[in-house]
């Protein structure tokens, strides 16, 4: 569904969100770096003309304009969940009240309060293409605001982070009774605390030894736990948890950074933020990248200074400001495209038609470029306001970059039994004639898994052996280095059949089947098959041409690369997500491999 229709509806002015408020009203101010800015300065207007306005909210980073109107107390109160410095000063001005609570306990506290709570209002992150505005980092209650409000207001400030992992970090469109899109002012900061006394290390220095391995920690700001946090960070301390409402300076230092490859050469053509030297790359710059692969046991992420913002029949790409075109194209095709993007390109990107785009109009493909082009916009746009190792973009969950990769009218049935994963491949393959294929299964009486027994099938996906209908089998031995699959005769061979004829055969057959076992298993890297030996240089040949052919049909990059003087068969195949085995240990969906 596209909520863009709706977020126009409700689209409204500083001032007239601020015209829902009214004398007597409760209205909820966020929290902390949440707190409005726009519709804050709209109500401090409209207060004067208003009385016995109770605001709520705590922690603020800045003075708001409506503690700056000519006698506040006389038409609002202030009431904080959280005290600062700024709120302190307010209580001897006489409008602000401290209200004691429990902070995990906030949420309760809204949902079963008898008070009422007419407008809640405060910033959020821009809306996302499901229509959900996050919390930023001050998640901690405001889900519980949102079910208590009566009207919900929301400002948007590009800005604002959007952070992820919690339950209760977002409000819908739907939800809401206005959109008021401020002028997207930088996230308020505390001010950074004095450096560590000599009395301040003494205690960290008595303090650290005194933390065991897989300690949960609570700092708080200030020099003292700046100092314990960097002598916890030198040490050899591991598995620490954190437990704090605020992630300060200390914690900073103890997290460490996550290391990824970049190749050098890229560097020259990246997008930088932040640029120290004229080298292509020097310690200290800040540079977006794309992460192409994710860590593996041992080996550490790979990421790319080429981004790439990809469509069904496009690709923009910031490192090549060139037009390329897929070689599977006809010719004629290829010039119609050529002649049609042209003159598209720009100094910030690169277009690279896929194969896809051959049964696409004219009017699709431009209409996708218009799409891309403005994802690419806002993500450099926005980079230039956001700090430093900060997630700019999201990739769409794995089940549906997948079917965007994958010819659709191949595909007979889409079955999935997660109604949040049925919603998105809706929205993915609506208006298209795909989206008959698409099934919600309910059944509560039988598992999708039973139905298709699949988990008889995932054994048999990661099973060491797999038998061959001449009766003999193939071992499969994955290693950290290579993939060796062996061919034995097993049952295979009786005495009474020729032997060269007899191995052929059964090689045939275990290429067949270990071409299927690479796709299904998603082999990948160096794999090298042991066939029985043959003595015929023709079957040797045959048994080649053959392999080849059924390794062509693998969507994934695979080159059969020779036979090597010890005879076994040399292959290899692109990575492409993580092997069958690594996927279910680490709870992958299954969509990936069973669609």
């Amino acid at each position: 569904m596209d909520f863009t229709e709706l977020y126009a509806q409700k689209k409204m002015t500083a001032d007239q969100a601020a015209a829902l408020v009214k004398s007597g009203d409760w209205v909820d101010y966020g929290w902390a770096v949440n707190t409005p800015v726009a519709v804050d300065a709209a109500i401090a207007k409209r207060l004067p003309e208003l009385e016995n306005v109770n605001f709520r909210g705590g922690i603020l980073m800045w003075v708001p304009e409506i503690f700056q109107i000519d006698d506040p107390a006389a038409h609002m109160t202030w009431n904080s969940w959280h005290m600062g410095g700024i709120e302190r000063k307010a209580i001897a001005q006489g409008f602000s009240f401290y209200s004691p609570i429990r902070y995990s306990e906030l949420p309760r506290y809204y949902r079963e309060s008898p008070d009422p709570l007419d407008v809640a209002v405060f910033q959020v992150t821009p809306m996302d293409e499901h229509g959900y505005f996050n919390f930023g980092p001050c998640a901690s209650h405001l889900g519980a605001v949102c079910d208590k409000a009566k009207k919900i207001i929301v400002e948007v400030n590009r800005n604002m982070p959007k952070c992820l992992g919690g339950t209760e970090n977002w409000v819908h469109i739907s939800q809401v009774a206005g959109v008021v899109e401020g002028s997207n002012p930088p996230i308020g900061q505390m001010a950074a605390p004095g450096a560590a006394t000599e009395v301040d290390l003494a205690v960290a220095n008595l303090i650290v030894p005194q933390i065991p391995n897989g300690a949960c920690l609570q700092l708080g700001i200030g020099g003292m736990p700046n100092a314990i946090g960097n002598l916890i960070a030198q040490s050899d301390l591991k598995d620490l948890g954190v437990h704090t409402e605020m992630y300060v300076d200390a914690f900073v230092d103890i997290a460490k950074g996550v290391s990824c490859f970049l190749p050098l050469e890229e560097a020259k053509n990246a997008v930088f933020t932040k640029k120290n030297g004229k080298k292509d790359l020097c310690i200290g710059d800040e540079l977006l990248v794309e992460v192409t692969r994710e860590k593996q046991k041992n080996k550490p992420a790979s990421v790319s200074a080429n981004l790439n913002f990809s469509g069904k029949y496009l690709i923009l790409t910031t490192g090549n400001h060139l037009l390329g075109i897929s070689k599977k194209l006809h010719a004629t095709e290829r010039e119609r495209l050529q002649a049609l993007l042209k003159d598209q390109i720009t100094d910030t990107f690169g277009i690279v038609v896929r194969t896809a785009a051959k049964d696409a109009s004219d009017e699709e493909i431009l209409k996708e470029l218009e799409m891309l082009t403005k994802q690419c916009h806002a993500c450099l746009q926005g980079a230039m306001h956001r700090t430093a190792f900060t997630r700019l973009r999201e990739a769409p969950p794995f089940y549906l970059q997948f079917l965007k990769n994958r010819n659709l009218t191949e595909v007979q049935k889409i079955t999935t039994d997660i109604p949040s994963v049925h919603e998105v491949l809706l929205q993915h393959l609506q208006d298209t004639k795909e989206a008959e294929k698409l099934h919600l299964y309910t059944d509560t009486q039988v598992s999708l898994f039973a139905l298709y027994s699949l988990t008889h099938e995932l054994e048999r996906a990661l099973h060491r052996q797999v038998w061959l209908p001449s009766g003999a089998y193939l071992v499969i031995d994955p290693t950290e280095a290579l993939t060796v699959i062996d061919v034995n005769t097993g049952k295979a061979v009786d005495g009474r059949r020729n032997k060269e004829t007899t191995f052929y055969k059964i090689n045939c057959e275990a290429a067949i089947e270990a071409a299927r076992q690479i796709r299904l298993r998603n082999l990948s890297g160096i794999i090298l098959i042991d066939f029985i030996d043959m003595k015929e240089q023709e079957h040797v040949e045959e048994l080649m041409q053959l392999l080849r052919m059924k390794l062509s049909e693998d969507k994934v990059k695979t080159v059969l690369v020779d036979i090597t003087k010890l005879g076994l068969v040399e292959i290899t195949r692109m990575k492409k997500n993580p092997p069958l085995r690594e996927a279910l240990s680490s709870n992958h969906l299954l969509f990936n491999y069973f669609i």
